[in-house]
């Protein structure tokens, strides 16, 4: 591991790096209390979105694609003394995975969908707004988290751009965290199921927080791939890549909205972890103004993903406290006909 002088740094680095450090503090402190309460889904969630990349990272994206090239931010591990591999990794890319899954999966858990399979999908659209802020401004010549390269395969390109934006990249974010939470959520539903939850989560801690993460890790890799082959149908027959990516967020969106749940609003580390995503990519992209020519294009796709994730966040809690209202007011109104009239005349207030 080298260091880089934060000095001669840019400060869109130091946001990120920011940005990153503090989403995975909150979440790993709460993920502890939960497990040692009992719960250790969330630790495991955690967990396997740290494996998913690291494994994701140091295969296709470091040394089979070799798509682009990280910026040079204050913590770099030096993978490029590793044979195979050309470039130094930041540091702050062992977190993204966590980071970006951890926040979706408070989101979409606040919306109470019964089906698994229907959460998972829907998790898609979370992931996708998620991302956007961090790959759309990335590239961007004022903020340098990395640069694009010309990845071909056969003669083939295989990332096409709207406004910077990969729409292979776009592709995997429909694809890859839903498969990753739908995992986790099998397995949590599994483990409900055992007789002796409890009793398990106390004797077999490593089995917990390292095979399954682990395994779940491994799985997403694999499975992602196949997930995926919308976009490879594109990339084989030459075909532009938005029509698909638009077809499944489409399938997603729609998922999300007519699905069976019982929404519970999101809780205060949602939220906390929320205003971290938020108010860090908002400060990133404000700045852009500054920049000649202005990225306004960017500027927009941003802005309507950092608006429309707050607005969705904000759904489930809405329609919570309004189901509690009526509730209320459904059981006023049977105890005023059922509950016999008082007389004013005769009515006394006792002394």
């Amino acid at each position: 591991m080298r260091f880089n002088n934060p000095l001669e740094i840019g400060w869109q680095l130091h946001a990120l790096d920011a940005i990153m450090i503090l989403i995975n503090v909150v979440a790993v402190l709460y993920s502890i209390r939960q497990y040692r309460c009992g719960r250790p889904t969330y630790l495991v969630l955690w967990l396997s979105a740290l494996f998913y990349g690291i494994i994701l990272e140091f295969t296709t994206g470091m040394l089979i694609s070799r798509s682009y090239i990280q910026g040079e931010f204050t913590a770099m591990l030096t993978t490029g003394s590793i044979p195979g591999y050309k470039t130094d990794m930041p540091f702050y890319i062992l977190l993204l995975y966590p980071a970006i899954n951890f926040l979706g999966f408070k989101l979409i858990e606040s919306f109470g969908i019964r089906s698994i399979l229907a959460r998972a999908m829907s998790a898609g659209v979370f992931a996708i707004l998620i991302d956007a802020p961090y790959v759309v401004n990335g590239p961007l010549s004022n903020v340098r988290w990395w640069q694009w390269l010309d990845w071909t395969l056969g003669g083939r390109h295989m990332f096409q751009y709207w406004y910077g934006w990969p729409m292979a990249d776009a592709m995997w974010e429909l694809t890859w965290p839903p498969l990753l939470m739908w995992l986790v959520w099998q397995w949590e539903r599994r483990r409900a199921e055992s007789t002796a939850e409890i009793a398990t989560v106390k004797r077999s801690p490593l089995k917990t927080l390292i095979g399954f993460p682990l395994l779940i890790g491994l799985l997403v890799n694999t499975g992602g791939i196949l997930l995926s082959f919308p976009i490879g149908i594109a990339i084989g027959f030459d075909l532009p890549h938005y029509p698909f990516v638009l077809a499944v967020a489409l399938l997603l969106l729609v998922v999300l909205l007519y699905s069976d749940k019982q929404p519970v609003g999101l809780d205060r580390v949602g939220w906390i972890l929320l205003a971290i995503h938020v108010v860090g990519y908002a400060i990133v992209t404000v700045a852009n103004f500054a920049h000649q020519p202005v990225p306004a294009g960017q500027i927009v796709i941003v802005t309507i993903a950092l608006v429309v994730t707050a607005i969705l966040a904000s759904y489930p809690g809405y329609r919570w406290r309004r189901q509690g209202s009526i509730i209320v007011g459904l059981g006023s109104a049977e105890m005023g006909q059922t509950a016999p009239k008082r007389d004013p005349d005769t009515a006394r207030v006792a002394s």
